[in-house]
């Protein structure tokens, strides 16, 4: 199947920018911002509630703990109840009423600690009432202003996404016409492609396309595409897996819009975009609170060892400089986060040397390449420090996957299905493979894929009680291991 995409609005190329600021990662924002403004309607209203009931503003002891549960229990039931995804195409009525659920439920739980701890005489049932009032108007409010300043945003086309749609018939015309019609969601539908259907002249909002799937990476990075949407009204199988293969090289969200509410293969839960169900394929697990989160564990970890590690980082700069002419930092380009390049920083331990042109020889044991002290760094991973560094760039994370050469990269994304996923977080100085054996040489096709399914898992399965797990792992064994050469 072959042919020409056609646009809305033009041909233009565009470069994609991978690393999204603020405006461009609403709804990851929106769902920091809103467990902050949450934890403060919360303590504002109490307080508001206090004075109104009791006309001063010395608050006791048991009342200040009860608010303070109170501000947990939010920060935990609100996410459970989905008050923190995305606000592209929900309606206020639907905040509304998760919201005021959300909020009872908080009650409840709050009321029947008090019973439980034989502590509920202690406190002004006028105050609770109160409280419970005006704090679901507090958080209601909150919703109504974000929500209006997402639609301005989004008419403005601050926040706004382009968008492929890959389908067929109905549910692809439907898709489209819903976000062509929805501005407010700052989905801006770039094209729509009809690939499944080679003879197909029929015109979806204004778009029409064909393509071949070989050539849609190549059209995603190239036209600066945000989000890919599948709406395949039939043989949904086979679809969805020919787009995931023909996209595996790319780190671009995928969304999928099933025909059906019942999709056994694929294990994620609904969500809905201007009324409809899709499903988020392959993501990311740094977004929003996740992705803080990250980046304070990352900073403040580099910060705190490059202070404890200066006086060590001053001798092995001194050792490398009096091991072998050459610099002391060895620099070297390689893929980081959503695959976009970044320099690397180790200490130099091999002799200056050359290699043929866009090659780069791996390092094995025996390789003679390496300086006596040199070795001794690469054996106790001493020379990864400088990478530090790189934490406090940004480049780099203290853990995720190992980063690789652009060479190696793009050798073993044409032998390894699913291998640029492995950049869908930032690599790190340490990762779950590392600390499992699999470092060193990847002298074999099977040793890379063992490699890769750990990164993986990794990235299926981050938490910082998981970082902390791999941290506290390469202390104690990942320093000094077989295959650290």
């Amino acid at each position: 199947m072959t042919g020409q995409i056609n646009f809305i609005g033009g041909t233009e190329t565009r470069t994609r920018v991978s690393h999204r600021g603020p405006l461009q990662e609403q709804s990851a924002v929106s769902s920091a911002v809103l467990r902050i403004t949450d934890a403060l309607c919360v303590i504002a209203s109490s307080l508001a509630a206090f004075v109104w009931r009791h006309g001063y503003m010395a608050v006791p002891v048991h009342y200040q703990a009860a608010i303070i549960i109170a501000v947990l229990l939010t920060l935990i039931v609100f996410p459970r109840a989905g008050l923190y995804r995305s606000w592209r195409g929900k309606s206020m009525r639907q905040h509304a009423h998760a919201l005021a659920a959300a909020w009872i439920g908080v009650g409840v739980i709050l009321i029947t600690i008090a019973f439980t701890t034989k502590t509920s005489a202690s406190f002004s049932r006028g105050w609770i009432i109160l409280w419970m009032i005006n704090g679901f108007g507090a958080l209601l409010t909150v919703r109504v202003v974000m929500s209006q300043t997402a639609a301005f945003l989004g008419k403005k086309g601050w926040t706004q996404r382009r968008v492929i749609i890959i389908g067929e018939g109905p549910l692809a015309r439907d898709a489209a016409q819903r976000l062509a019609t929805s501005p407010s969601l700052g989905l801006h539908v770039v094209a729509v492609i009809d690939a499944w259907n080679s003879k197909s002249q029929s015109s979806i909002q204004g778009m029409s396309a064909q393509s071949d799937f070989s050539q849609l990476s190549k059209f995603v990075d190239q036209e600066g595409i945000d989000e890919v949407w599948l709406a395949p009204s039939r043989q949904i199988h086979r679809h969805v897996r020919s787009v995931l293969h023909a996209l595996r090289d790319s780190t671009v969200p995928l969304r999928f819009v099933p025909d059906v509410f019942g999709v056994d293969f694929l294990n994620y839960n609904l969500s809905t975009v201007a009324g409809l169900p899709v499903l988020d394929l392959l993501p990311s697990p740094m977004v929003g609170v996740n992705r803080i989160l990250k980046a304070i564990e990352d900073r403040g970890l580099a910060l705190v060892l490059l202070f404890l590690l200066t006086p060590l980082l001053v001798i092995l700069a001194i050792g490398v400089k009096l091991s072998s002419p050459g610099p002391i930092i060895f620099r070297q380009r390689r893929h980081g986060w959503d695959g976009q390049p970044f320099t690397l920083y180790k200490f130099r331990t091999m002799t200056v040397h050359t290699e043929a042109y866009n090659r780069i020889t791996q390092a094995s044991r025996t390789d003679r390449r390496f300086t006596r002290f040199g070795a001794l760094l690469r054996r106790t991973s001493l020379d990864e420090l400088p990478q530090l560094v790189n934490v406090l760039q940004g480049n780099m994370s203290i853990v995720g996957p190992r980063p690789h050469a652009l060479y190696h990269t793009e050798y073993y994304k044409e032998s390894i299905e699913w291998y640029m996923q492995r950049h869908k977080v930032k690599p790190g100085m340490t990762g779950w493979a590392q600390v499992n054996g699999w470092r060193g040489e990847t002298d074999t096709l099977e040793k890379m894929k063992k490699r890769l399914e750990h990164d993986l898992y990794y990235i299926h399965n981050w938490s910082l009680l998981f970082d902390v797990k791999i941290i506290l792992l390469t202390l104690f064994q990942g320093f000094f291991h077989e295959n650290a050469y």
